[in-house]
């Protein structure tokens, strides 16, 4: 965490997100996160990923909360405001994967009485709608729905027929 505040630093030099992101933090209770537990995790994610997943997937915690809608909106409204530009090679797809995910677990820490991490983790893969090879977050909802998103644009994304590698969850 504190290798990626510093990189963030000179990145996005703008210190107000992690204030914005703790005041955010109180609008919510962990209480009312729907939880999973690993081996749910990983049946809902082969079942919908199955004949596109190469590799292993193993979540790296035993358990996870669905990240609720509502939330994702409010919390894409303010790192959209902190996002750092797009810089090939050196901050691209995969840093703002990496970005989000640091930057929803800061905020995540904050939420009162929460016990365990949204449910959401990095994929790879040569996606149709990017013409390219790319990185992009996936996250599972309490409604055990699952869904690609780009940090780049704040876009849900479909899955298509693209072979797609579990890096980090």
């Amino acid at each position: 965490m504190i290798i990626c505040d510093l990189i963030r630093k000179y990145i996005c030099p703008k210190d107000d997100i992690l204030n914005d992101l703790f005041k955010l933090s109180g609008y919510f209770n962990g209480n009312d996160f729907i939880i999973f537990n690993r081996d749910e995790i990983m049946s809902i994610v082969k079942n919908k990923f199955q004949p596109n997943i190469i590799g292993n997937f193993y979540p790296k915690d035993l358990f996870y909360v669905g990240y609720p809608e509502e939330i994702m909106i409010e919390f894409n409204k303010v790192y959209s405001k902190y996002k750092p530009r797009y810089k090939s090679e050196y901050f691209d797809c995969d840093n703002f994967a990496i970005d989000y995910l640091v930057m929803l677990s800061r905020f995540t820490y904050n939420i009162p009485n929460i016990k365990y991490s949204f449910a959401i983790g990095n994929i790879m893969g040569n996606f149709s709608w990017v013409n390219n090879y790319h990185e992009i977050n996936f996250y599972l909802t309490p409604n055990k729905e699952i869904y690609l998103f780009d940090p780049q644009t704040l876009k849900k994304r479909e899955i298509d027929d693209t072979k797609i590698r579990f890096s980090f969850f």
